[in-house]
């Protein structure tokens, strides 16, 4: 056999393979997964949210939305300490929905970090689950005012002494 017929046959192998694997390869399935939410993942609020609105990637089946709100700790709390430990856990009730989105009530929140786990299952039936990370950091309306007066304060002080340091020499 020659090498070009050996490679002939090499190549029609090949793409015999190829042709087979595209006919009888099972279809891809698609994860599903958060289009948009309300609060945001990894997002800091200023004001604690009321409710959570989660727009899924997919059509679901609003009927088999859950979701629950764990409280991981303090607004100083670093992200990777928060994901191991559970303060307290709070069911929440799934409110309304439509196509794609779900929304659930959220009880009164401090100033804090959260996660909101959500489960729920595509229209074909397929779960899925995930959460969504959030931080409220002035939940009491008082804004950050006070921070940057401190601050400026600090500033000026600093100021006045070096100030006078430099007169005094």
């Amino acid at each position: 056999m020659t090498n070009t017929r050996l490679l002939s046959r090499l190549l029609s192998g090949i793409l015999l393979g190829a042709v087979g694997l595209m006919f009888f390869a099972a279809p891809a399935r698609a994860h599903l997964g958060i289009e948009e939410s309300t609060p945001g993942n990894a997002e800091e609020l200023r004001r604690a949210p009321t409710e959570a609105v989660l727009t899924f990637t997919a059509e679901v089946d609003l009927t088999s939305a859950r979701a629950q709100l764990r409280i991981l700790g303090g607004v100083d709390t670093p992200l990777s300490e928060a994901t191991n430990r559970e303060v307290e856990t709070i069911k929440l009730t799934y409110v309304r929905g439509e196509g794609r989105t779900a929304v659930f009530d959220l009880p009164e929140l401090e100033n804090g970090m959260y996660a909101l786990d959500w489960s729920i299952n595509e229209a074909g039936g397929h779960s899925s689950t995930s959460f969504i990370l959030f931080k409220v950091v002035d939940s009491d309306g008082i804004g950050s005012w006070p921070y940057l007066a401190l601050t400026v304060g600090l500033i000026a002080i600093g100021a006045a002494r070096l100030y006078s340091y430099g007169r005094k020499r």
